[in-house]
Formats: structure tokens, C-alpha cells, sequence
């Protein structure tokens, strides 16, 4: 084998070396300018972009502030007209709610009048007879020559069944003029009795 060279290493004096080498590199080359005007100017940038997204946004508002301005009026009628139209379309609904119960009432046929008169015959005459169907309310004055025909009389119209209510005011008169009443009589229901 042949011999091992020996070379003396002195540590302190390498580690100086090494030392004055990294401080040489330091001093010689802080942050690469090139790599710092990056920074900067890619800094700038999103700040201007950041700032030209916001002052677009204020023109922007400042355009919808002015259109609003100029249409005041404009904006304020169609507002009001869009209130007239729900208070139409909710009339209309309610409208149609009165037709429908108005439509649900009994007509007063000729034959239910025909059976009035027949219970009326020889116990009572009728005057100022009206019938309203918005609700089904035949009303008529009833003269008597006593004053308990009236009563009977209202108690056989409640007998035919045609009526869901049958009601009079009492009666008054009396003498040779006889007996009257306000009597009024509410139709029941289509295809029902009272």
C-alpha cells in the first residue's frame, strides 16, 4: 500500500474563509435588483387595478344617482301604477268572491211566489212585495182583518219549508183597516229545505 499523504487542515483558518466568503456574497449581492423591480411594479399594478375597479364602481353609482335624479317622476309613477294594479287585481278577486256568493243564492221562482199567495189566500193580502237575491230576501207587507192572523199567517209561510228564516216586524193598525205587518222571508238554500 502506498503511503497516505498527510496535508495539516487548519480548521480556524477555513471556517474564516468560508466566513469572509458568505459576508464578500452578501455585500456583493443583497435582493437581485431585478427581482425587487418585479415586486414593485407587480405591487403597482394591482394597486392601480385595484383602485381603477373601485373609482369604475363610483361612476357607476354616480350614473344610477344621476338616471334616478332625472327620473324621479318616471320611477315614482311607475311605482304608484304598480300599487293601482294590485289594488285592481285584488278588487277583481274580491269581486269575483261577491259574484260567486251572489250567484250561490235561490232565484224566487214563479211557483215559490205562486205558494206565498196560495198560503196568503183568504187569510191575508200582500203589498209592496220585493225580492232581493244578493240575498235571497223576499220581503212584502201583510194585511190582516185580526191581529192573530198576522202570526198564523207568518207560521204557515215557515210551514212550507221554502224559507230558511221567516220573520215580521209585529203588527199595527186595527179597526176596519185591519192588521199589517213587514214580513220578511229568506229563500233557502237551492235543492234544500230549511
Amino acid at each position: 500500500m502506498g503511503a497516505i499523504k498527510q496535508k495539516d487542515i487548519n480548521l480556524l483558518a477555513a471556517l474564516e474563509k468560508i466566513e469572509a466568503k458568505e459576508a464578500k456574497a452578501k455585500r456583493a449581492s443583497p435582493v437581485p435588483a431585478a427581482v425587487l423591480a418585479a415586486v414593485v411594479c407587480g405591487l403597482g399594478v394591482f394597486w392601480f387595478y385595484q383602485g381603477a375597479e373601485v373609482s369604475g364602481l363610483k361612476v357607476e353609482q354616480a350614473r344610477a344617482e344621476a338616471f334616478l335624479a332625472e327620473n324621479e317622476g318616471q320611477v315614482q309613477a311607475t311605482n304608484q301604477a304598480l300599487s293601482d294594479a294590485e289594488n285592481m287585481r285584488a278588487q277583481a278577486e274580491a269581486m269575483k268572491t261577491i259574484t260567486s256568493a251572489v250567484e250561490s243564492y235561490p232565484d224566487l221562482s214563479s211557483d215559490q211566489l205562486r205558494r206565498v199567495f196560495e198560503v196568503a189566500s183568504g187569510r191575508a193580502t200582500l203589498e209592496n212585495i220585493s225580492y232581493d237575491r244578493s240575498t235571497g230576501e223576499l220581503s212584502f207587507g201583510a194585511r190582516t182583518s185580526t191581529a192573530s192572523g198576522v202570526s198564523l199567517f207568518v207560521a204557515q209561510l215557515r210551514q212550507t219549508g221554502m224559507f230558511a228564516e221567516v220573520t215580521y216586524d209585529g203588527y199595527s193598525g186595527g179597526g176596519d183597516a185591519g192588521y199589517s205587518a213587514n214580513v220578511r222571508c229568506v229563500l233557502s238554500a237551492p235543492g234544500g229545505d230549511a
